[in-house]
């Protein structure tokens, strides 16, 4: 669902699952979004929920926000009841649209949740593999629908009661984890023979002629990802540099740039830009620009998100003396925020609760702290 129900046409336009889904209701119920969701409009019309459910609906597709699980199915339960003709005359599309909905709404979730973490490339290749995935594994579904119409000798599945059901799938699953557990094993036999190129195409190919597509790279997939995942030499090398440098007091901007440089050079521009902006900030810092600082740490810290690791305590906590020192309460407030949702011990404030009372004790304090060793 994730992978086929998500279009993304460059970095600035994305079309999530909800949206789609939501335009393909409209399809199959042979409607406009403003017929739908306000059935029988006109410009006499005085309907206020109806008019409060297209408003919402135009912001959902437009990805302006997003409903709640029973905001959505209440909307589109409402207009489907207002509809006198369309999808009421089609119950399988009214059964199925809750589900649809469900679906398309948790995974524009996730989807969302992926993008503003990780970013638009992290997203665009999960949802390839996704798509891949659910395209190698349709074969296998439709393997199994056939071996069950003809054990019972029809073509049409409703007519198949549900113990049949149940023991036709779990009889299917059975030889499904076998093919599963002989891709496997194969993989490791061809790793344990040829460590260096270990999964030749000819070899893959003649595999998934044998047990299946989907048996093959759902079992391979793992191993490509701890491979796309690898951290090279020139990636330690220039986080451990990059880490002297900021720790370093006589670090100057010529030094700043010239990691930059070889960030650029290695193509390691993006997964360390954290570490070239928290240079910058410690630059900043050490110079008591406090005010160009905040702004360096705030960057860093947007940047780092999940990324800094055992840095991110410090990290976190020079953007909050920042905040302080430039008296930007409400940032600091937000940093808090955030800090404690990812686990960040704050210091002054440490295991007690974020108070009014407390968090005014830790901005006085961070406010006129001057910490030496960044």
């Amino acid at each position: 669902m994730m992978g086929r129900n998500m279009q993304i046409q460059d970095s600035s336009e994305i079309t999530w699952p909800l949206a789609r889904v939501m335009r393909w209701i409209y399809q199959q119920a042979d409607s406009s979004q403003t017929q739908f969701h306000y059935p029988g409009k006109t410009p006499q019309s005085d309907n206020f929920i109806y008019e409060r459910n297209l408003e919402n609906a135009r912001n959902w597709v437009r990805g302006e926000s997003m409903p709640s699980l029973p905001g959505l199915l209440s909307n589109f339960s409402q207009s489907i009841r207002g509809r006198e003709v369309g999808i009421r005359d089609d119950p399988d599309l009214v059964k199925s649209t809750p589900l649809l909905l469900l679906v398309a709404r948790v995974s524009t979730a996730i989807c969302r949740e992926i993008h503003e973490t990780y970013g638009l490339e992290i997203l665009t290749q999960l949802t390839n593999d996704c798509s891949d995935l659910a395209r190698s594994l349709k074969p296998e579904i439709t393997e199994f629908k056939s071996e069950i119409m003809n054990a019972k000798g029809t073509e049409d599945l409703s007519e198949i009661d549900a113990h049949t059901w149940d023991n036709a799938y779990a009889q299917y699953m059975r030889f499904f984890y076998f093919k599963k557990h002989e891709a496997s094993e194969t993989l490791k036999r061809l790793r344990a023979a040829s460590p260096a190129n270990p999964f030749k195409p000819p070899v893959i190919h003649a595999l998934t002629e044998k047990l299946g597509r989907y048996p093959v790279i759902s079992e391979l997939y793992p191993i490509a990802q701890a491979k796309r995942w690898h951290v090279t030499e020139d990636f330690k090398q220039l986080l451990l540099r990059g880490l002297d440098i900021k720790n370093n007091p006589a670090t100057n901007t010529s030094d700043s740039e010239e990691l930059k440089q070889d960030l650029h050079s290695h193509d390691l521009e993006d997964q360390l830009s954290w570490l070239a902006s928290w240079i910058d900030a410690a630059i900043a810092y050490r110079s008591e620009d406090y005010s160009a600082a905040m702004d360096l740490f705030e960057q860093a810290f947007e940047q780092a998100k999940y990324r800094a690791g055992r840095a991110q305590y410090k990290l976190v906590n020079q953007y909050l003396e920042a905040c302080a020192k430039n008296n930007q309460k409400r940032r600091f407030k937000k940093g808090v925020e955030w800090a404690r949702y990812l686990g960040i011990s704050i210091r002054w404030l440490r295991d007690k609760e974020p108070t009014e009372e407390n968090l005014d004790f830790v901005f006085m304090m961070l406010s006129r702290a001057t910490y030496p060793q960044l």
